[in-house]
């Protein structure tokens, strides 16, 4: 049987590198903690980690066995917080994983929005290609941009359109233009997301079912520096984040444009599935809100 203290303790130090600095993260003394690590060798059978330089490096079988770990405690968190809900009697706790754009875009406004019977939603942000494993790893729920496995529950929050952001200066600002071609996009200097975020891959799509090249660019990771940058004029933002004051939007190639799905999704079998659909309906009503 593992001993799921002992199990965070070896996650500790493969975060940390070295037994001193993760005793000193989880306040044990290092003799206790290397004594914990080397039982876990010993219930394991397995070699964990090698030294090198000072440095603990995890083995082929404690990189493999640090995954399978971090589910374990992850799934350990989820029985508690399940264990408190369903002692309550109600569901007042969740936990949801999403794409740092889709927080703080859609989730944060639709979070301040509950009442005080509604659960209490902590957020995590992972990468598009890793929410819905999120599910394996603690999150009762997920926002993500791609289509959900069919085994998962789910609900379609809805379709949010890629959009050109420029300076309150830009001709097109001072126009009103509402929507802009994709051949009048490509002729001005852009500022995108990364070729691995799923608003680029859209966007990148569309130019080519249009027979169109993206000409001189800049990439940004980080929506927030995206707005930022066009608001001084620092060329043309493609972004799915919400669009502040200090910039004016316009959509990309009109109904024919870059767009993202999103959805709500979560375990069928979960406790709260309930709960988490009638959230899911109402996340996907304020987001028609706010396109």
């Amino acid at each position: 049987m593992l001993h799921l203290r002992r199990l965070s303790y070896f996650v500790a130090v493969l975060d940390a590198g070295t037994l001193t600095a993760a005793s000193a993260t989880l306040r044990v003394a290092q003799p206790a903690l290397s004594r914990q690590i080397h039982q876990l060798e010993r219930d394991l059978s397995l070699r964990l980690f090698e030294r090198d330089r000072g440095r603990l490096v995890p083995t082929p079988s404690g990189v493999t066995m640090g995954e399978i770990a971090r589910t374990l405690l992850a799934q350990a968190e989820l029985a508690e917080r399940a264990a408190g809900n369903l002692r309550s009697g109600h569901v007042t706790a969740l936990v949801c994983c999403s794409t740092p754009t889709t927080t703080r875009g859609l989730l944060v406004p639709f979070i301040a929005s509950l009442g005080p019977d509604d659960p209490t939603i902590t957020t995590r942000e992972v990468g598009h290609l890793e929410v819905e494993h999120a599910l394996l790893e603690g999150a009762d729920f997920v926002v993500t941009p791609t289509p959900p496995s069919p085994e998962l529950d789910a609900i379609d929050v809805g379709r949010f359109p890629v959009r050109a952001v420029v300076s309150p200066a830009h001709t097109w600002a001072r126009e009103r233009r509402e929507a802009v071609g994709l051949a009048e996009l490509v002729e001005e200097p852009l500022i995108v997301p990364p070729a691995t975020s799923i608003s680029r891959q859209e966007f990148d799509r569309s130019l080519r079912r249009a027979g169109l090249a993206l000409g001189p660019h800049i990439e940004s990771e980080v929506d927030e520096t995206t707005v930022a940058l066009a608001a001084t004029g620092r060329g043309v933002g493609v972004t799915t984040s919400v669009v502040p004051p200090s910039v004016w939007a316009v959509t990309i190639g009109g109904a024919d444009g870059p767009y993202i799905s999103l959805h709500v999704a979560w375990q069928r079998h979960h406790y709260a599935a309930g709960t988490m659909r009638s959230l899911g309906e109402r996340l996907a009503v304020a987001a028609r809100g706010s396109t």
